[in-house]
């Protein structure tokens, strides 16, 4: 069916009793009845229209004219003839479409005035129209919106038609509504201009403080209702960049089916680890699908009118759903009926197929199916290694308490929990504990351990109820509590599947003068003493194989993401003697610089290359610089060491920085660092730059027409030493849709790493006896 195309798991996943690995997608194929595709057609095209009126009506006399353009090249117009184009027209040729919707004719309409002073569409107030196969008919639309005026995206909304839709029972208009909560300017990534579980969830960013809400609008309705996952909330209480908490509700308008309600409980994640959960509590309504075991949609329990909020959608207003500041609340003091605590005691929360998903679930701890609880949502965790409680009468409010003699948080109410214990990951059970309360207080009173899985029980210990205390199923509560009293786990050594180790590599003379240097994040390279960088948009190695295609098109990979012309590009440098500026290069070739470069190492952990220039003065040939290139596997900087010899006294050395369009940047002296943003070309969209430097050693940044440079002091001995980075915004794992200020936060870091390594002292060993 051309109108879905959603392959989803955990924002879409099928409530039971359809299998829970089953997307929707292939739930609807194999039974929604046979319909005539010029009714359902017209049907999708008058949703769309209801919508969104005329932006989705393509006119085929443009579409003939887009379809005859190359793919890339934009069609703009001026639709209201004030002499500024409003639209812009494309053939999509982004690689990270398939070909079941190619070619994909895009529609831009701009909403907020600044197409032209922008060069092209952003990702803050314009509405994309997409057009698979560019048929003429509309089968997805991506609505980004920039609520306070900022220019970045605070709300993004991608529409697409669901024939039959299994939550409504007949033909919607569906809307994944998203809300950039924390103001990180990072939101969802789309294929096909619409969201495919596979293809999509992790490079959407589903972390920080974020919302997002299902809306479905039927033809006969006059709102959207909120439905499946109705609210979806992330929170970062402690302003890491990545949440702590995360909630889901799934549901029909105001009844509530399902909870899953998830912790990172140690409070590890240190703003590294986009998702890092260690537990979460599933809970389920009275008179549910889920404990019905039909699959008709609703339940008893509803959300109080006073907690719930609407908005607007295009025009259309939706019905109230739960508001994040109440979410919380509401999640521990409904009257649930039944809950289950997961528990990831080895800190590895990835899908039961880890090997095919090794990163840890951005959902939080999806359960997985037992004997007295379903599985809600998916892919569910292992059922081995995690631990398992279930409360058939929960308590109310939900709450956690700590048992000493376990050094455990359990679920209070829980009358029962098991941990099944795979040892050496076969997919096998080599032990089980189980867990009972059998005086009914709602507390664990009982251990029992079978130590080889056979059945039988090895040992049987009571829980004695001194010290244990409850605690309140609140992230800063739970955070403190395990800070103070670690929690145990069991004695498995952790194992994650790790990606193949990509290691370094480095390339010269694919096409002369290069030399280039990369790890699996990024590649730079230099040529005339002029600096370029590859983006990149996997984690892969290009340059032993550098040259067999193109890169200056966008391809799996990435893209060569400069265009340097004649300026330094990314960090080429100028030495500044007397005065007077003297360039250690030869743009496009043009100069009497002469150099010679080698490739001095690569491997699984470093690569080197060595550019040396003479001749950089005409008239003092004895004046040379020498530039030891080199960038460790993990990282996107690259370190630059550069030594001055042939002149006494104060040397200078300038890092130039070509200036780009629609480009921000800003420097940080006392901080030791540089940036700038901007636009490069419509095939490469926005890039990053970046310079750090020892504050020490900064003298002046000199502003040119075409580029800015970076005056910087070498020590004795005429050597400095400094980093360049480059970022691609397409090939970032979140690049939906960051700002020059995500770049100020992420180089403000960077600098404040590489600035401040750590140093090992060693001392004599402490006498034995001394009391220490």
């Amino acid at each position: 069916m051309k109108g879905l195309l959603f392959r989803r798991y955990g924002l879409f996943s099928a409530p039971l009793p359809l299998s829970p690995s089953r997307s929707f997608l292939s739930f609807f194929l194999a039974f929604a009845p046979a319909a005539n595709p010029v009714i359902a057609q017209d049907a999708r095209q008058q949703a769309f229209e209801r919508v969104f009126g005329d932006a989705v009506r393509l006119d085929p006399a443009i579409v003939a004219r887009v379809k005859a353009l190359k793919p890339g090249e934009p069609l703009r117009i001026d639709a209201d003839g004030d002499g500024r184009n409003d639209e812009y027209w494309f053939i999509d040729p982004s690689p990270r479409h398939t070909d079941k919707a190619r070619p994909i004719l895009v529609r831009v309409i701009d909403e907020d005035g600044d197409l032209d002073a922008y060069q092209g569409p952003d990702l803050d107030s314009d509405l994309y129209v997409a057009d698979w196969k560019a048929d003429g008919s509309v089968d997805a639309v991506i609505d980004y919106t920039d609520t306070d005026g900022d220019h970045d995206v605070d709300e993004m909304a991608m529409y697409y038609w669901s024939p039959k839709d299994h939550f409504l029972g007949r033909d919607a208009l569906r809307c994944w509504w998203g809300r950039d909560d924390g103001d990180d300017n990072l939101l969802w990534y789309d294929v096909n201009y619409t969201y495919d579980q596979a293809l999509c969830q992790w490079r959407s960013h589903f972390s920080g403080d974020e919302t997002f809400v299902a809306f479905g609008l039927t033809a006969e309705a006059d709102h959207w209702v909120s439905i499946w996952e109705n609210p979806f909330l992330f929170y970062d209480p402690d302003a890491d960049g990545c949440s702590e908490v995360v909630v889901r509700f799934s549901g029909l308008a105001d009844r509530v089916e399902a909870l899953r309600y998830s912790f990172d409980a140690d409070d590890n994640a240190a703003g590294r680890r986009t998702h890092d959960y260690d537990f979460s509590i599933t809970a389920i309504a009275p008179n549910s699908r889920f404990t019905r075991g039909d699959n008709r949609a609703g339940s008893d329990l509803r959300i109080p009118a006073d907690l719930t909020r609407g908005l607007t959608l295009r025009g259309i207003p939706t019905g109230g759903w739960l508001q994040r500041e109440h979410a919380q609340k509401f999640a521990r003091q409904a009257a649930w009926a039944r809950a289950l605590l997961t528990w990831d005691e080895i800190h590895s929360n990835t899908a039961e197929d880890f090997r095919r998903e090794p990163q840890e679930r951005w959902e939080g701890v999806i359960n997985h199916a037992s004997r007295n609880f379903p599985q809600v949502g998916g892919p569910p965790t292992s059922a081995f290694n995690k631990r398992n409680e279930v409360a058939t009468n929960p308590a109310s409010p939900l709450k956690l308490y700590y048992h000493p003699a376990d050094r455990r948080l359990h679920l209070k109410g829980a009358s029962e929990g098991w941990l099944d214990v795979d040892s050496d990951f076969d997919g096998r059970l080599d032990a089980r504990y189980t867990w009972l309360d059998e005086d009914g207080d709602g507390y664990f009173d009982r251990r029992r351990f079978d130590s080889d899985g056979d059945g039988a029980i090895d040992s049987d210990e009571p829980l004695a109820p001194a010290d244990r205390r409850d605690v309140e199923l609140d992230w800063k509560t739970i955070a403190a509590f395990c800070r103070q009293y670690p929690i145990e786990t069991i004695a498995v050594q952790e194992r994650r599947l790790q990606a193949s180790v990509q290691g370094t590599a480095t390339a010269q003379d694919w096409v002369p003068p290069n030399i280039g240097w990369e790890s699996e994040r990024v590649a730079y390279r230099a040529y005339w003493g002029q600096f370029d960088f590859f983006g990149k948009s996997k984690d892969v190695l290009i340059y032993p194989t550098i040259g067999a295609q193109s890169y200056h098109d966008e391809t799996d990979w990435g893209i060569d993401a400069l265009l340097v012309g004649k300026t330094s590009g990314i960090g080429g440098l100028t030495l500044y003697h007397e005065g007077q500026p003297y360039r250690v290069q030869n743009p496009a070739g043009e100069g009497g610089v002469k150099f010679e470069k080698r490739e001095v190492a690569k491997g699984p952990v470093r690569a080197v290359v060595e550019i040396a220039a003479a001749h950089i003065i005409p008239e003092r040939s004895d004046v040379a610089v020498r530039m030891t290139c080199i960038i460790h596997a993990g990282h996107q900087e690259t370190e630059i060491r550069a030594q001055v010899t042939g002149l006494e006294g104060e040397t200078l050395l300038a890092p130039g920085f070509m200036k780009l369009d629609r480009e921000r940047h800003f420097i940080e002296p006392q901080e030791g660092f540089f940036g700038s943003w901007g636009f490069q070309s419509h095939v490469i969209g926005d890039i990053g730059m970046g310079l750090v430097f020892d504050p020490k050693s900064f003298r002046e940044m000199k502003d040119l027409p075409d580029e800015r440079r970076i005056v910087l002091s070498t020590s004795n001995g005429g050597n400095l030493r400094y980093w360049i980075i480059g970022d691609w915004r397409r090939g970032r794992q979140y690049p939906i849709a960051p700002t020059v200020e995500n770049w100020r936060r992420e180089l403000r870091d960077l600098a404040g790493l590489l600035l401040n390594e750590s140093t090992v002292t060693i001392e004599r060993p402490e006498e034995p006896g001394n009391g220490n």
